[in-house]
């Protein structure tokens, strides 16, 4: 990914992160991912939704390990991807 584009990959786990601590939610990998999830199905920006993905990757392979099924949905990221490969 490009410097920017991981940027604003970790803007998003930051914004989920901080919608749980507003709710006084328990952070662990499982809350993030469904927090991401909730956040991918409501957005409407093509963009910003494959930035989503990127970070649900990401996370889910940060918290389970490479070569984890948590690439599967979204790509690996091993593989570097930019947000606009993971879908293709």
């Amino acid at each position: 990914m490009y410097t920017n584009e991981e940027e604003k990959v970790s803007i998003i786990i930051g914004d989920a992160l901080l919608s749980l601590l507003a709710h006084n939610t328990d952070i662990s990998a499982e809350t993030l991912t469904v927090q991401m999830k909730q956040m991918l199905e409501t957005e409407t920006d093509d963009t910003r939704c494959l930035l989503i993905k990127a970070a649900i990757s990401l996370t889910q392979g940060f918290f389970s390990g490479a070569g984890s099924a948590g690439y599967a949905d979204y790509g690996s990221a091993e593989d570097n991807q930019s947000p606009e490969r993971i879908l293709l």
